[in-house]
């Protein structure tokens, strides 16, 4: 016998068609053309702790339209972060949608009464979404974090 779950899958170990630790040669490879690796001379960071943007592009799912940039730690290359942006703010509420399918419930953050929140579990992707009434709202990405420890990375995308 076959048993189906309604309920909202736990935050993934990747996002989308990526996994961490990835160079920016394999984001770009994996994305079949949405994404280019970004010329040393406008890589943007550092994001936090020793994190620089290399590579950047665009997700569609729908009518929900992204722009995304991606992190990679600057000691080994490896993708450590992903932010992305709605095409504008008509769009926040698509984005928050989306992630209410995919992760269930976050826990309030920031300013919950426009819909911001962050998905943070025990060995699951730190997911964490802001909304403003001023534009479009971000998300940003990262590995799960190491038990007793807390990473706060900033989107180079905000408007």
């Amino acid at each position: 016998m076959l048993a189906f779950s309604l309920a909202a899958s736990p935050a993934s170990a990747n996002w989308e068609y990526t996994s961490w630790g990835m160079s920016p040669a394999q984001v770009v490879a994996a994305s079949h053309g949405a994404v280019h690796a970004i010329p040393p001379q406008r890589r943007l960071g550092p994001n936090g702790p020793d994190i620089v943007t290399r590579a950047e592009g665009s997700f569609t799912e729908g009518r929900l339209h992204l722009r995304v940039s991606f992190g990679f730690r600057g000691s080994d290359g490896g993708l450590v972060l992903v932010s992305y942006v709605a095409e504008d703010a008509a769009q926040n509420y698509l984005l928050r949608n989306r992630l209410l399918r995919m992760f269930g419930a976050p826990q309030p953050s920031g300013d919950a009464d426009l819909g911001s929140g962050v998905w943070r579990k025990p060995g699951q992707d730190v997911i964490d979404l802001s909304i403003s009434d001023e534009g479009p709202a971000f998300v940003v990405q990262s590995p799960p974090e190491p038990v007793g420890r807390s990473k706060h990375y900033t989107s180079s995308l905000k408007h």
